[in-house]
């Protein structure tokens, strides 16, 4: 029952956090999400499952509320999210700031690699699917011509935004969150080892 409050928590918070920075703009498609750093202390205090699952229902929340459409976060943003905190939470523990880096850079990497080509399926190959009309519409319209002049570009571009941005937000702000959570709430963290 804690894990299913934790991710419905996760989620809610993670939904919010992301829309609240929908709309800086950024270089690329993808957006300057710090809110990050609410799926990767959940997965550290509550396990992958509760971490992956919050951040995917949190993006696509998101996505639906941002785009009007949950087209573009189906292939992208919602399992890049589950996996990049799914590893966050599983190869975090023992809890150190060693392994929560290692952790962060990993899931991160993976996370991003899912979403740089999980974007570039959708707008180079299956745009057809984006309504028209919907702010989801407008925001890619800039995009299917680069990704259509260089695709390759387009794509690594997207892995080291989503990768640097989502590691350095959650290192340095999920970092003393954590430091915190573990003298606060020390019950959270007695099934790692110390």
């Amino acid at each position: 029952m804690r894990e299913v409050s934790a991710l419905a928590i996760n989620a809610a918070l993670y939904a919010v956090g992301s829309y609240a920075t929908a709309y800086i703009q950024t270089p690329w498609l993808v957006q300057l999400r710090p809110a990050v750093v609410i799926p990767a202390v959940f997965a550290v205090l509550f396990g992958p499952i509760v971490g992956g699952l919050g951040a995917a229902l949190g993006t696509f929340i998101a996505s639906i509320l941002t785009y009007g459409s949950p087209v573009l976060t189906i292939f992208s943003g919602t399992p890049g999210n589950f996996v990049c905190f799914y590893i966050i939470g599983k190869i975090s523990k023992p809890l150190n700031w060693r392994n929560f880096v290692a952790a962060t850079l990993m899931g991160f990497l993976a996370g991003s690699i899912i979403i740089g080509f999980g974007l570039w399926l959708l707008l180079a190959k299956l745009s057809f699917l984006i309504p028209t009309g919907t702010y989801a519409y407008k925001a890619v319209e800039g995009a299917i011509s680069s990704i259509a002049k260089d695709p390759a570009t387009w794509i690594l571009n997207t892995i080291v935004w989503t990768l640097g941005t989502g590691v350095i937000c959650t290192v340095f702000i999920g970092t003393p969150i954590l430091r915190v959570c573990e003298k606060a709430f020390p019950n959270l963290l007695t099934n790692q080892e110390k």
